[in-house]
C-alpha cells in the first residue's frame, strides 16, 4: 500500500454512549483520552502506516503530552464530528491537533497532543528526522492550547492504585485513556463535579501490570495538580484549570 505523506485534516463522526459518561452526564475525560488517540491512529492507518507496518519497521507511536480545552462537556447519545491534524514538530515530539464539535458546528473540546515514536529495536525515541516517511505539517491550522511542563513540586500524598489486568494495553504498560479514569478517582466528590475549562497531562514513564501508583496533589491558584509516582519514579503530571477560582 501506498504511504500518503501529504497535509490535510483527518475526520471521523464519534457516538458517544451512555458508559462513556458519567453521574453528571458529561463525557468521561478518559473516554475524550480514548477517542484523541484513537482518531491519531486512524488517521496513520489511513495513511498506510498500520500498526502492523510500524511494528514490521520496528517502531511505535506514543503520546507524550497531551492539552485539552473544554468549552462544553458531551453527554449521552450525542454524535460528535472529530478533525486531527499534525501541526509542527518540537524536540521529539510530532505535535497534533483536535477539535471536537458539536452537531451544531460549535467547538465542544479542543486540543493539543505531542507524540514520539519509539525504536522497538533499541527502546529509545527516535526524532523525527529519523523517520522515513514524514507527514506533511499543517502548519496553518492552530490550536487554542499547548502542551507543556507541569509544576509537581511540594504535592501531598492523597490516594493509591494498583494496576489491574485490563488497565494494561498490548504495549505492556498502562494504556493512556486509563489515566483518566484514575486521575478523576483522586478526587474528592466536589473536586470531581467541578467543569474545569482546561485539562493537562504528562506521560512520564511507564507503569505495569501490578505496579502501585502513588497518587500526590496539590492546589494552585486556578486548580489541581495530581502527580503518580510508583516508588521514586514519576510516572504522570496531570493539572487541572479553571479560570476564576481560587482553591487556595
Amino acid at each position: 500500500m501506498e504511504i500518503n505523506q501529504k497535509k490535510r485534516i483527518f475526520n471521523m463522526k464519534k457516538y458517544i454512549p451512555f458508559y462513556d459518561t458519567d453521574y453528571l452526564g458529561r463525557i468521561k475525560l478518559s473516554a475524550v483520552l480514548k477517542i484523541f488517540a484513537q482518531i491519531a491512529g486512524d488517521d496513520y492507518i489511513d495513511r498506510g502506516m498500520t500498526y502492523e507496518f510500524l511494528r514490521e519497521n520496528n517502531r511505535a507511536f506514543l503520546v507524550s503530552r497531551l492539552a485539552l480545552k473544554f468549552n462544553r462537556f458531551p453527554g449521552n447519545n450525542e454524535t460528535m464530528s472529530v478533525d486531527t491534524w499534525e501541526h509542527g514538530k518540537k524536540g521529539a515530539m510530532y505535535l497534533r491537533g483536535y477539535e471536537m464539535f458539536s452537531e451544531d458546528g460549535s467547538i465542544a473540546i479542543e486540543g493539543e497532543a505531542g507524540w514520539i515514536c519509539v525504536n522497538l529495536d533499541t527502546r529509545k525515541i527516535e526524532r523525527p528526522s529519523a523517520f522515513p516517511w514524514p507527514v506533511e505539517q499543517t502548519e496553518e491550522k492552530e490550536t487554542s492550547v499547548s502542551i507543556g511542563k507541569i509544576d509537581c513540586k511540594d504535592v501531598e500524598l492523597v490516594s493509591e492504585y494498583t494496576i489491574q489486568n485490563n488497565d494494561v494495553d498490548t504495549n505492556g504498560h498502562l494504556y493512556n485513556a486509563t489515566y483518566g479514569d484514575i486521575i478523576t478517582n483522586a478526587l474528592p466528590k466536589e473536586e470531581f463535579e467541578e467543569n474545569y475549562s482546561e485539562f493537562r497531562l504528562n506521560y512520564v514513564n511507564e507503569a505495569v501490570l501490578g505496579e502501585v501508583l502513588s497518587i500526590y496533589k496539590k492546589y494552585t491558584e486556578c486548580g489541581i495538580i495530581l502527580c503518580g509516582m510508583v516508588g521514586e519514579r514519576v510516572c504522570f503530571e496531570a493539572e487541572f484549570k479553571k479560570e476564576g477560582i481560587n482553591l487556595l
